[in-house]
C-alpha cells in the first residue's frame, strides 16, 4: 500500500458497487477534512500503558538467591504494582546455534525466561531487585 492509498474490504457490495462508493472527497481544508471524517471516527482510549519486558537469565534460577530474586520481582509486580506479567517460556536456551550466526543478542540465548509486562511503574520494581 502506498501512503496515498488504503486498502478497504467489505463482501457486502459488488466491485461496480464499491467503485461507485467509493469517489474522491473535495475538502477546503485539512481541518474541515479533520473534523468531518477523524473527530466523528474518535473512540474513547484507555490509560496509558508502557509495555515492556526483560530477560530473566538462567544463572537465577541455579541459586536459592537467584530464585528469591524472580520470586520478589513477579510478587512486586502482582501485589504492588498490580501488573500481569506474561511469562514467555519460548527462548532459545536450548538451541546449540553458532555464536554471532545471528543478530540476536546473547542474553536472549542465555535466559529462560522472557517476562513482558505494563511498566508504568514498574521501573522502581526493577532497580530494586
Amino acid at each position: 500500500m502506498n501512503p496515498s492509498g488504503i486498502i478497504n474490504v467489505t463482501p457486502l457490495l459488488t466491485l461496480e458497487e464499491a467503485t461507485t462508493s467509493v469517489q474522491p472527497v473535495q475538502m477546503p481544508s485539512w481541518q474541515a477534512f479533520f473534523s468531518k471524517y477523524v473527530l466523528a471516527a474518535e473512540g474513547a482510549v484507555g490509560n496509558e500503558l508502557l509495555p515492556a519486558s526483560r530477560l530473566i537469565p538462567a544463572d537465577l534460577f541455579t541459586t536459592e538467591d537467584g530464585r528469591a530474586k524472580i520470586t520478589s520481582l513477579l510478587v512486586n509486580m502482582i501485589q504492588q504494582y498490580r501488573s500481569s506479567p506474561y511469562i514467555i517460556m519460548g527462548t532459545p536456551f536450548l538451541y546449540a546455534g553458532a555464536a554471532n550466526a545471528t543478530s540476536v543478542t546473547p542474553a536472549w540465548r542465555n535466559s529462560l525466561w522472557h517476562v513482558c509486562y505494563c511498566a508504568d511503574k514498574l521501573l522502581q520494581v526493577l532497580k530494586q531487585t
